[in-house]
């Protein structure tokens, strides 16, 4: 079933519309990974700084029991929680952080230059 989806690709060699759109679809994604790289970099730099900013303050304001599932502990929690505050979902994690640091507003500035930063990627 598969083979016979591929005959779109040897119907562009003889449809020079068709063989356009690939040709622009395949320039496209070159760009794609030049941008996928740049925004991994970035969210990478974040977690890092988010580690460090961060991680003494969830681990005095929160016991090991009561630890949110999405945290500063380690890189990999980190990483998510960046890449979900990059999709939107950045309140809860704001509350959570504000919590942690004793209401202080520099959270608030992390929060909303990462959502910037990144969005300005994605959009860009």
């Amino acid at each position: 079933m598969g083979i016979f989806q591929l005959r779109v690709f040897r119907l562009a060699k003889s449809w020079s519309t068709m063989k356009a759109l690939i040709d622009i679809i395949a320039e496209s994604i070159s760009g794609l990974v030049y941008l996928s790289v740049i925004l991994g970099v970035v969210i990478y730099a974040l977690s890092v700084i988010g580690m460090n900013l961060f991680k003494p303050m969830y681990s005095e304001y929160y016991s090991e029991e009561e630890m949110p599932r999405w945290n500063y502990q380690d890189f990999q929690h980190s990483f998510i929680l960046l890449f979900r505050i990059l999709c939107g979902e950045w309140i809860e994690l704001l509350y959570e952080t504000l919590l942690a640091t004793k209401g202080k507003y520099w959270p608030i500035v992390f929060y909303i230059g990462a959502l910037v930063m990144g969005n300005f990627l994605i959009l860009n």
